[in-house]
């Protein structure tokens, strides 16, 4: 549990880190989706990856539209879920696949911008706004596999090294 904690506060660490070709290449759905896996209290599987996100967008500043971006970050927790069942590569690759489309078709729905009028609330609305955010989802993606394979590696070499040391 303080293994996970510490990790997913060390990658909440990402979002201050400006890629500047690659905006949208942070940790977020990596440190959902492994609190999900891998903190065994469900609530606290939640609730740790959220008050990560939480206290760096204190920081980073609030935005109307924030609402969205937790739902789909507590639905990648519940990804997280089910990748707990089995950590097999496979299974946290398709979970971490899973839980970047869930937020690329969650927070670029135009009707939850009608406070900001982005984009029209009909099919033509809709296709311009996926289109506009591919190059983000495309630096989210690259994030997520990038994360999730080094929150899920650090953990299980710490885990093997522990078990090593106390079989010594």
């Amino acid at each position: 549990m303080l293994i996970a904690a510490l990790l997913v506060g060390a990658a909440a660490c990402s979002r201050f880190i400006a890629i500047k070709d690659l905006p949208n290449f942070t940790a977020i759905g990596s440190i959902a989706l492994f609190g999900g896996a891998v903190i065994k209290d469900k609530r606290l599987s939640l609730l740790i990856p959220m008050l990560a996100l939480f206290i760096t967008d204190l920081i980073i500043g609030m935005y109307s539209t924030m609402w969205i971006v937790y739902v789909s970050f507590a639905i990648m927790g519940m990804i997280g879920w089910w990748v707990a069942r089995s950590m097999k590569p496979i299974n946290i690759a398709m979970g971490t696949l899973a839980g970047g489309v869930v937020f690329y078709l969650l927070t670029n729905l135009p009707f939850l911008y009608n406070d900001i009028s982005l984009y029209s609330n009909d099919i033509n609305g809709l296709i311009a706004s996926y289109t506009a955010a591919l190059p983000f989802y495309r630096n989210q993606l690259l994030g997520d596999l990038f994360y999730t394979t080094t929150l899920f590696g650090a953990y299980f070499w710490i885990k093997a090294q522990s078990q090593i040391k106390a079989t010594a």
